[in-house]
């Protein structure tokens, strides 16, 4: 089984994206003994700051663009950190975005809604996809943005180690202090003989870092989180993890047990999270504070409503 709530999809998806180009990977940068690898003591963060995000399509559109069809929608979208320390666990900050996406290049002005004493206003951003494909991806695309930026931030604030939920790709410089953590496994890497170690990892462990190339050419690994049911599959608890490869191999291994150390005490359990273990403790928790800074959902579509039907009358 897998042991994610079926609302949220699976923690593992490979091979439901066909079209993924091929990537060359190194598996044998740190060593060539695939084994799982237990850390040593090493010296902990003084604190860690974890990024993320959520968005919610608060009404979606249709316009009429040179006689053509543009799809689109008024979206909300949160990003925030959270920083814990050995003393206490804080909301350090958040941010909320008002975004109309679009699929299309046509020049669009913000939208500015009243919505009883306040005013929400609604900034475009397009991708060239068509229909709502395209929507979703300029949805996505911001949200991302707007994670990387706060990302940057919190290292300039002196975040001893940064976690960011997602890709790394689009962090613009390499920082020691800064990895990507990938809950859902979209993608297998790993060549058979090194991926037939990832079952084998016990709560608390990794595999060896392994390279993927790309334009900014990553350093990645694997950390079990938590030991599984008996009846859940060999890969569940499983998360990876990427640095950029431009920080050298030395501080990624540091950044690799240091993570491999900590990030367990974080695992969630079914009880508080229907993504456990993967979805961390902090991570949940900012979910839950982003959607609520977001405002009500019901109140915001139908502030978005009178404002078109006010527009059209």
């Amino acid at each position: 089984m897998d042991p994610w709530a079926t609302e949220y999809g699976a923690a593992l998806q490979t091979g439901e994206e066909p079209e993924q180009s091929a990537v060359e990977v190194d598996p044998f940068v740190e060593t060539t003994r695939w084994e799982p690898i237990t850390p040593p003591q090493v010296s902990l963060p003084d604190s860690i700051v974890f990024v993320d995000g959520v968005q919610r399509v608060e009404a979606r559109v249709l316009a009429d663009v040179e006689d053509e069809l543009a799809y689109g929608a008024f979206t909300s979208v949160a990003v925030g950190a959270v920083r814990a320390t050995d003393q206490s666990t804080a909301v350090a900050e958040v941010q909320v975005e008002r975004v109309l996406a679009l699929a299309t290049r046509a020049a669009a002005e913000p939208v500015t809604v009243p919505s009883g004493s306040a005013e929400l206003r609604f900034y475009p951003y397009w991708s060239p996809k068509p229909g709502y494909l395209g929507v979703a991806e300029a949805i996505d695309q911001r949200r991302r943005e707007l994670e990387r930026q706060l990302g940057q931030t919190m290292v300039e604030v002196g975040g001893s180690l940064v976690v960011l939920d997602g890709r790394l790709q689009l962090f613009p410089t390499p920082h020691t202090a800064v990895v990507g953590y990938a809950k859902t496994i979209h993608r297998q890497y790993l060549p058979p003989a090194q991926a037939a170690v990832l079952p084998e990892l016990a709560a608390g462990q990794r595999c060896p870092l392994f390279t993927i190339e790309q334009q900014e050419p990553l350093y990645s690994w694997y950390v079990r989180l938590a030991p599984g049911r008996p009846i859940d599959h060999p890969l569940a608890g499983l998360v990876r993890l990427e640095t950029l490869a431009a920080i050298g191999l030395d501080k990624a291994v540091q950044l690799a047990e240091q993570t491999t150390s900590c990030l367990p005490a974080f695992a969630s359990t079914p009880e508080r999270d229907p993504r456990a273990p993967q979805n961390l403790l902090p991570i949940g928790g900012l979910e839950l504070q982003l959607r609520h800074f977001m405002g009500d959902h019901t109140w915001v579509r139908r502030a978005i409503e009178s404002h078109l039907y006010r527009t059209a009358t």
